[in-house]
């Protein structure tokens, strides 16, 4: 757009594919840039996602997934939170829009750029101090999702309170690519259990690294050291899902409870409440009466889809977390708001560097910085959340007291 323009606090130059605010210089990607600036064009009226399409992609196939992403790095530029945006507004089911005027740039204000710096020691010395605070934590908090995993309950119950394993649900649906729903559904569950009093529930990694074996119930329960088994059965075609869960004693093989559902897919929640509260009250005798309290993560059902297929790819790790991180940053595109998606996008960005994946590290520590830190806002006491802030201090430690050294000497 022109030679430049002013967004709030920053200097937009096109010409040079980046942004500025005083000695900060951030490089942007031609087709960011593109966004950016058809958005930018409009000044502050909304520009629907078909408008950005024929504009950058001319003529090209291009998913929603390719606008989604250059969004993301252009908020992860301008330091923009979803949540609370400054800079670029999302428009559920239409578009985005600028939210500071554009102001054009003089001529003269293009001639005189100025020189780029190093990042400043402050900010350095800042992240140092976050990977002292984090190492102090990382010991107790690494467990809680790379060891033990989320859904697991603390193990100082009784020897004589009941021991649940909820097995992976299988995906009964015609397209096997439904599989996240089974297994977002099977975790849903085990979180949900995991929060009753008396009852010990085993963790999803120990439940299903069994998955698709063919066990004899009774060794199952043997190996998993639980007195009780749930499994079922998952179909979901279109916007309607079925269900059909079953309490098991694996030493007699006998059904405690056995029922089946049909619901809209916009009433999922409430479905997966009603499953667990079931199982509860058939084992009312040895727990006693408790009511089951399934929150709503989100009130969009395509941010809990996409958080789904996000968190199944995530469990598979390697190059799959590509894609888990382009899924969960979608989710949050949908919902800003949706404090466990962001745990996730956190969590799956934080790991990148030990697997192959087309994310460099730095991009994968803002990402994972960023992620945490809305995660931590919207649900200060998110587990997986601090989880991930401290494996960031662990695992780029000494890159970063690297880095401000060498910062230093240039100061």
């Amino acid at each position: 757009m022109g030679i430049g323009y002013c967004l709030s606090e920053w200097t937009v130059r096109p010409h040079r594919n980046r942004i500025e605010r005083g000695n900060e210089l951030v490089h942007l990607a031609p087709k960011a840039m593109a966004v950016l600036d058809c958005l930018a064009k409009a000044s502050n009226s909304v520009v629907t996602r078909q408008e950005i399409f024929d504009t950058v992609w001319p003529g090209a196939a291009v998913s929603d997934e390719a606008l989604t992403q250059r969004i993301a790095e252009l908020r992860k530029a301008f330091g923009d939170s979803p949540l609370q945006s400054k800079i670029i507004e999302t428009i559920p089911k239409i578009g985005f829009r600028l939210i500071p005027p554009v102001i054009p740039l003089s001529e003269e204000a293009v001639n005189n750029e100025g020189i780029p710096r190093t990042t400043s020691s402050r900010r350095m010395l800042k992240r140092l101090l976050f990977i002292v605070v984090g190492l102090l934590v990382v010991v107790l908090t690494f467990s809680y999702f790379w060891v033990v995993g989320p859904g697991s309950q603390d193990l100082s119950t009784g020897p004589e309170n009941p021991v649940i394993a909820v097995l992976p649900f299988v995906n009964m649906s015609e397209d096997p690519g439904n599989e996240y729903f089974s297994d977002g559904i099977s975790e849903e569950l085990i979180n949900l259990l995991a929060n009753v009093p008396g009852l010990e529930v085993r963790s999803r990694t120990s439940s299903f690294s069994f998955k698709g074996e063919n066990w004899k119930m009774a060794d199952l329960a043997k190996e998993l050291n639980s007195s009780l088994i749930v499994e079922g059965t998952v179909r979901k075609v279109d916007n309607r899902v079925r269900v059909t869960a079953q309490l098991i004693d694996p030493v007699t093989d006998k059904h405690l409870w056995s029922d089946s559902y049909d619901r809209k897919l916009s009433n999922i929640f409430s479905l997966q409440g009603e499953i667990a509260q079931s199982i509860v009250n058939s084992m009312q005798d040895e727990i006693g009466p408790y009511t089951v309290i399934a929150e709503r993560p989100t009130e969009n059902i395509e941010a809990y889809e996409l958080f789904f297929q996000g968190r199944h790819l995530f469990y598979q790790r390697g190059a799959a977390l590509d894609r888990a991180i382009l899924l969960l940053q979608m989710a949050v595109e949908e919902d800003p708001g949706f404090a466990e998606a962001w745990a996730y996008l956190a969590a799956a960005a934080s790991i990148t560097c030990y697997y192959q994946t087309s994310i460099s590290n730095e991009d994968a520590w803002l990402i994972a910085e960023q992620a945490a830190k809305m995660s931590l806002d919207l649900s200060p006491g998110s587990g997986l959340a601090l989880a991930s802030q401290a494996m960031l201090a662990f695992l780029y430690e000494k890159s970063l007291i690297k880095g401000f050294q060498l910062r230093s000497r240039r100061s």
